[in-house]
C-alpha cells in the first residue's frame, strides 16, 4: 500500500470482464451448481482452488451464465498484485454489469485521481451497489494477485457489504493460504479440487455424447472413470483419444505425461491439417481470429477454430457486447502444444514466435518480448527488448519491462543495453541505488563492445541518460546526443516515435525550451497516431498542451486540454502521463487568476506526487503563492505544511531552495508580516535562480513596494524571449517602477504593452492584490487612451472584491456598486457600462448616484480620486 501513489492504473481489457462462452453442448452439472450456490449463500467469499486441468473457469462460466443479470466477471493479470489496481479492476467489473451506475463511475474517477483515501472509495463502492439485489463477482486467476491486494479490497468489500456483494475466487494456488484467517473464522469457504471432478454418471453422459456405440457405452464409461477418477482434463483427453487408458495422466502433477498424452492420443486423432493448425495457433494463450489467421496463413482459420471448439480442444470464447471476439486456450494445453511444436519442428516454431512478436509489438510490447524470448536465438530477444523498451517505459510499464528483460537467457543478462534498460526500470520504481549500480556496470561493459552491438547499446544509453542523469550540463549533452540519433540514425519505428516523445518530454521537464518541446511533441503525437501507438499519442497530446502552457500560449493549451480525455494522475514509475494535464490546467488557472481552481489542482498533485516529483514540487510552490494571493487563513496554514515537502536541495539543477524561499516570503507577506517577508525575500540572492523564481520573486518585491528590487532580479532576463505570463509580470513591475520614479509616459507605454499581452491570454495574476502605486497606475491608465478599458475595469473590480474585507471607503458599497465604481475609472459612458454589465443605463445611473452619496462626493472625477 505504501507505493500505491506511484502506481499507474492500467485499464482492464473488455475480454477480461466477460466470462468465456461455455458452449451450447456443455454438460449440465447440478451437483456442482448446488455446491457453488450453497457456498455463496453461506459465505461472503468462496474459494475454488485447484491445479490446471480441473475445469474451474468453464464450471464457473457456466454458473455465471445462469445468473448473468447480477454476476460480474473479472480475470486478473499480474498487475493486480497491486492493491489500487485490483480495486480499480473490481470497480470496472461492477460497471460492466451496471453500466449506468453513475456512483461507481464517480468512484472510478476519484480512484484514478487519488482524490479519496482508499477506505473511503471502498465505502462508496459498497454504497453504490443495488440495495435489493445480491451481486456476485467471479474473479478468475486470483493467483496473479497478492495477499495484500485481496486484504485491501476484496476482503473488506465482502465483509462490510452486508451480503450485497459476494466473491467467488478461482485460482491454481496460494489463495487458501492467503485467506487462512477467513477460512478458519468461517468468513470464507473453500471448494476442494475433488468437488470439481466429474461423477461416474457425468463421465457416462460425456461418453454417450462422444457418439460411442450404445453397447460399449457402459464399459467404456467405466474405463474412463477408473483411469481418470473424474479429473476433468483427463476425462476429456481420454474421450478425445479413444479411451487408450494406459497413456493417460492420473493426476494434475504429471505435466510431462500430460504433454505426451496430448501428442500421442489427442493430436494424432486429428486430421493432419487441423493438427498442424493447432500447433501453430497455440503460439499464444490469448488470441483473436485475425491474429491466428496471420500466424497460420490459412484463409479458413475461422472454420478451423470452430472445428477445434467442436472437438472440445480446450478453447474458451470471450465475446463483448459489441460483438468483438477473443479466445483463450487452456494454459496447460497451449503450453504442451508449444513444447511439442518446438521439439518436432524447431525452425517452424521459431518462425511462428517471430511472427507473433511482430504482430503484437505495436499494442502489446510486453507480450511481444515474451514471444521473442521463446525463440532459440537469444540475440533476437535482446534486439526485441532494445527496440520496444522505450515504448514500455513511456507508457508506464517499467515493472513489467524489468520482468521481461530478466527472462532473457542468463548468459546475456549482462548485455550493456539490457543493463541500461534495467537501470531505468529501477530508477522509475524508486530504487536509485540499484539504478546507479546497473548503469555503472553498463558503462563498463560498453567499452568491451564493437560493431552493431556497440551501436545498439549506445542508442539505449542515449535515451536512458535522459532519465538517469542529474547534472544539467550532462543532461544538455544527453539531449543533444538523443536528438542526433533521432535525426541521423535509422531507428525502428517504435524507438523513433517513443524516443521523440522522451526527448520532447525532457525539454518540457527542464522548463527551458518550450519551443523545442512543442516541435518534438507535435512530431511524436502525429507519428504515433499514424503508427497505431495510441497510448503514447494521447500522452504526447497531453505533454504538448503542457508545453504550450509553459510557452504562455494559454489559448492554444486550453483548447488542447479540452480535447484531451481526462487522464489519470500519477507520478513515480510513470511520470510521463496524466499529471501534465492536471498541471497545465492548474498552471493556466493560476496565471489567469482562478485561484480556487488552481489551489484544488495543486493540492491533488501534492497528494499524488512523491517527494522527488518535479510537478509535485512545483505545485507546492505555486500553491503557496496562490494561497498568499487568496489570503484565506486555512489555505495559508495548508500552504505552510505543504511547503515543508518542497525539496531542500537542487536536483536536475532545479533550484528548489529558491522556490522554498519565494514560497515562504509570499506566505509571510500574506499573514501581514511585511518586515519578515522582506527579510526572507532578501535571501533569494543567495540561491541559484531560474526564470520562474525570478518572475515570482520580482512580482513579490513589487507587491512589497520595492519595484526596483523586482527589476534587479529580472535584469538577467533582458535579452531572453519570455513567455506571455512572464512578460506581462515583468512589464507590470517595470511600469510600476517607472511610475514610482515619476516617468509617467514611460510607465503608461510599458503598461499598455503589458495589457496587450495579458488580455490576449487572459493573464490576471499580476493585477491581484496590487500595492497602492500599482493600483493608482492602473486606474489612471484607464483614462490615458488605452485599448483595454474593459480589461482594466475587470481587474479593478476583481482586486476590489478581494480587498472587500479590509477597512476602506469601499466597505460602504454593495458588490454591484463596486463593479460600477471600477468602470467609472474608465472613459466608458453609462450606456457602455450598462452593456458590459448587462443592465440598463438607468440602473447604472442609479448605482452611480448611490456611490456618490455614500462616498460624499458630487461628481465622477471626485469619486475616482478616492483610493479604494
Amino acid at each position: 500500500m505504501s507505493h500505491d501513489h506511484l502506481q499507474h492504473l492500467i485499464p482492464v481489457p473488455w475480454f477480461l470482464l466477460t466470462p468465456p462462452d461455455p458452449g451450447s453442448h456443455l454438460l449440465d452439472r447440478p451437483r456442482l451448481t448446488e455446491l457453488i450456490e450453497s457456498s455463496i449463500e453461506r459465505s461472503p467469499i468462496t474459494v475454488v482452488e485447484a491445479p490446471s486441468g480441473f475445469g474451474k473457469t468453464i464450471a464457473l462460466a457456466a454458473w455465471a451464465q445462469q445468473h448473468g443479470d447480477t454476476t460480474a466477471w473479472l480475470t486478473l493479470r499480474p498487475l493486480d498484485r497491486i492493491p489500487i489496481q485490483l480495486l480499480a479492476d473490481v470497480i470496472a467489473a461492477l460497471l460492466h454489469v451496471y453500466p449506468d451506475n453513475s456512483a461507481l463511475e464517480s468512484e472510478m474517477a476519484r480512484l484514478k485521481h487519488r482524490k479519496e483515501p482508499f477506505h473511503s472509495v471502498l465505502e462508496a463502492v459498497i454504497g453504490a451497489l443495488p440495495e435489493n439485489a445480491r451481486t456476485v463477482m467471479v474473479i478468475d486467476d486470483v493467483h496473479n494477485s497478492s495477499r495484500e491486494a485481496l486484504y485491501s479490497s476484496v476482503v473488506p468489500l465482502a465483509r462490510y457489504s452486508r451480503g450485497r456483494l459476494r466473491f467467488v475466487l478461482s485460482a491454481t494456488r496460494s489463495v487458501t493460504r492467503w485467506l487462512t484467517k477467513e477460512l478458519a473464522a468461517g468468513d470464507s469457504e473453500s471448494l476442494p479440487p475433488g468437488d470439481l471432478n466429474f461423477t461416474r454418471d457425468e463421465v457416462l453422459e460425456l461418453t454417450r455424447r462422444a457418439g460411442i456405440d450404445i453397447e460399449l457405452m457402459h464399459a467404456k464409461g467405466f474405463c474412463v472413470w477408473e483411469e481418470s477418477r473424474g479429473w476433468p482434463v483427463a476425462v476429456q483427453l481420454l474421450i478425445k483419444g479413444g479411451f487408450q487408458g494406459s497413456a493417460i495422466p492420473t493426476s494434475p502433477t504429471a505435466p510431462n505425461i500430460l504433454t505426451d498424452y496430448i501428442e500421442s492420443e489427442v493430436l494424432v486423432s486429428l486430421r493432419p491439417e487441423l493438427r498442424s493448425f493447432v500447433l501453430t495457433a497455440t503460439a499464444s494463450n490469448w488470441a483473436t481470429p485475425e491474429f491466428i489467421a496471420y500466424l497460420t496463413g490459412d484463409p479458413h482459420s475461422a472454420a478451423l477454430l470452430e472445428e477445434c471448439r467442436n472437438h472440445g480442444l480446450f478453447l474458451e470464447l470471450h465475446q463483448s457486447r459489441s460483438g468483438n471476439t477473443r479466445m483463450r486456450w487452456h494454459s496447460s494445453f497451449a503450453q504442451s502444444c508449444r513444447e511439442i511444436a518446438k521439439r518436432t519442428n524447431p525452425q517452424h516454431f521459431d518462425d511462428i514466435q517471430r511472427k507473433a512478436t511482430e504482430w503484437v509489438s505495436t499494442l502489446y510490447p510486453a507480450a511481444a518480448i515474451q514471444h521473442a524470448v521463446l525463440v532459440s536465438d537469444p540475440d533476437y530477444a535482446i534486439e526485441t527488448v532494445e527496440r520496444l523498451w522505450l515504448q514500455m517505459i513511456t507508457t508506464g510499464h517499467a515493472s513489467i519491462l524489468e520482468t521481461r528483460t530478466l527472462q532473457v537467457s542468463n548468459e546475456h543478462k549482462a548485455t550493456p543495453s539490457l543493463l541500461y534498460i534495467r537501470a531505468c526500470c529501477r530508477f522509475l520504481q524508486g530504487d536509485r541505488k540499484g539504478s546507479e549500480m546497473l548503469k555503472a556496470r553498463a558503462d563498463h561493459g560498453l567499452a568491451q563492445l564493437s560493431g552493431e552491438a556497440l551501436k545498439r547499446a549506445e542508442v539505449a544509453r542515449a535515451f536512458a541518460d535522459l532519465l538517469l542523469l542529474d547534472s544539467l550540463e550532462e543532461l544538455d549533452v544527453a539531449l543533444d546526443a538523443a536528438e542526433e540519433y533521432l535525426e541521423t540514425v535509422q531507428l525502428t519505428r517504435s524507438l523513433s516515435v517513443h524516443g521523440t516523445f522522451l526527448v520532447g518530454w525532457s525539454h518540457l521537464k527542464l522548463c527551458r525550451r518550450p519551443d523545442r518541446a512543442i516541435g518534438l511533441l507535435k512530431s511524436a503525437a502525429s507519428n504515433a497516431e499514424k503508427g497505431g501507438y495510441s497510448p503514447i499519442a494521447r500522452r504526447a497530446q497531453a505533454a504538448l498542451a503542457a508545453a504550450y502552457a509553459q510557452a504562455g500560449d494559454f489559448t492554444v493549451a486550453a483548447q488542447m486540454l479540452n480535447a484531451c480525455s481526462d487522464a489519470p494522475v500519477s507520478s513515480g514509475p510513470d511520470p510521463f502521463e496524466g499529471s501534465f494535464n492536471s498541471w497545465s490546467i492548474g498552471f493556466i488557472a493560476f496565471w489567469q487568476g482562478d485561484t480556487a481552481k488552481a489551489l484544488e489542482i495543486f493540492r491533488d498533485l501534492d497528494e499524488t506526487g512523491g517527494p522527488t516529483s518535479t510537478l509535485a514540487g512545483l505545485s507546492r510552490t505555486y500553491f503557496a503563492y496562490g494561497a498568499a494571493l487568496s489570503g484565506n487563513p486555512e489555505s495559508l496554514d495548508e500552504a505552510w505544511r505543504m511547503m515543508e515537502r518542497i525539496p531542500t536541495e537542487a536536483r536536475h539543477d532545479f533550484p528548489w531552495p529558491a522556490y522554498r524561499c519565494v514560497a515562504a516570503a509570499g506566505l509571510t507577506w500574506a499573514r501581514g508580516d511585511r518586515r519578515a517577508a522582506i527579510k526572507t525575500l532578501a535571501t533569494l540572492d543567495s540561491h541559484a535562480l531560474d526564470l520562474s523564481t525570478r518572475v515570482l520573486g520580482s512580482a513579490l518585491w513589487r507587491r512589497l513596494g520595492f519595484p526596483d528590487e523586482g527589476m534587479r532580479i529580472l535584469k538577467p532576463l533582458e535579452q531572453v524571449e519570455l513567455a506571455s505570463f512572464s512578460s506581462a509580470s515583468k512589464d507590470f513591475t517595470l511600469a510600476s517602477l517607472a511610475w514610482s520614479r515619476g516617468e509617467k509616459d514611460t510607465a503608461h507605454a510599458i503598461l499598455e504593452r503589458c495589457l496587450t499581452t495579458a488580455e490576449r491570454e487572459g493573464i490576471n495574476k499580476p493585477f491581484m492584490r496590487m500595492d497602492d502605486a500599482s493600483r493608482t497606475l492602473l486606474s489612471e491608465h484607464a483614462t490615458w487612451g488605452t485599448k483595454h478599458e474593459k480589461f482594466i475595469a475587470a481587474r479593478l473590480i476583481s482586486d476590489s472584491a478581494r480587498a472587500a474585507g479590509h477597512s476602506s471607503p469601499e466597505d460602504l458599497l454593495s458588490e454591484r456598486e463596486r463593479e460600477v465604481y471600477a468602470y467609472l475609472r474608465t472613459t466608458l459612458t453609462a450606456e457602455e457600462i450598462a452593456h458590459a454589465l448587462f443592465v440598463s443605463p438607468a440602473t447604472v445611473r442609479s448605482h452611480q448616484a448611490s456611490i456618490y452619496r455614500k462616498l460624499g462626493v458630487t461628481s465622477r472625477r471626485e469619486a475616482i480620486r478616492i483610493r479604494i
